[in-house]
């Protein structure tokens, strides 16, 4: 349908016809970056200057077709995602402390005292690691505790 890779009216009026429809994202068959790239010579192209005057055409259509509607539903998500993120936080400085208290840093330990699942436990002694309150597992897979509760209450290294 295209000639020598410029879309037409017949690409104008289908693709035009699927924003009409309500489609939130509107794709071409076949668009191709040189002429020898083409599954067919019908194929609509975008290997010449002139090919995207053309499709600017089509998007242009396309877009004056409907404004955008966006749903407010992200906003709830986002703030359950917080409201989340907060407890996790919330349940990490309590293995936190945990640890430091204990002086053991096991996976096993903060599943039992803090009532959460394995992966996660284990998540919570890897960032642990990460910020330098718990060493490296040793060969019988045990860790260090590099930080100490200090008299007061504070961290020591």
């Amino acid at each position: 349908s295209a000639q020598d890779g410029l879309p037409n009216a017949w690409h104008l009026v289908h693709l035009g016809s699927r924003a009409v429809g309500g489609a939130g994202l509107v794709m071409t068959e076949m668009t191709d970056v040189s002429r020898e790239g083409r599954i067919s010579p019908g194929c609509a192209g975008m290997y010449k200057p002139e090919h995207a005057a053309v499709w600017r055409r089509v998007v242009e259509f396309v877009k004056k077709q409907a404004a955008p509607a966006y749903s407010d539903d992200w906003q709830s998500l986002r703030q359950e995602d917080a409201a989340e993120d907060q407890e996790q936080d919330e349940v990490y400085e309590q293995a936190k402390d945990l640890v430091i208290t204990s002086g053991q840093a096991s996976a096993s330990l903060i599943q039992r005292r803090l009532r959460v699942g394995y992966p996660r436990a284990a998540r919570m002694i890897e960032r642990m690691e990460e910020e330098g309150i718990v060493g490296a597992p040793a060969r019988d897979g045990r860790r260090e505790v590099i930080v100490r509760r200090g008299p007061v209450g504070e961290e020591e290294v």
